[in-house]
């Protein structure tokens, strides 16, 4: 029959609450920081996708500018 001691290698020195729970603090911080990147580089993954579907360049941006006033400028209603 198998005894059941606290000297095993998971009991005994240094597995005092306090180390415990700084292992498990320090793991979850390694996990979020990787969902986090990996959340990061999808994101920035799908930004670079859009602006190459959507041909995006500066020069049509600062093109496009003066026609998003008169955007504004027809939906606004007249003031009377």
């Amino acid at each position: 029959m198998a005894s059941i001691t606290t000297n095993g290698p998971d009991h005994g020195e240094g597995r005092d609450p306090v180390t415990v729970f700084e292992r498990h603090r320090a793991q979850m911080i390694r996990d979020r920081m990787v969902v986090n990147v990996t959340l990061g580089v999808l994101f920035l993954a799908f930004l670079a996708w859009s602006v190459w579907i959507s041909r995006f360049t500066p020069d049509r941006l600062a093109t496009g500018i003066p026609r998003i006033f008169e955007y504004f400028g027809t939906v606004m209603p007249a003031l009377q």
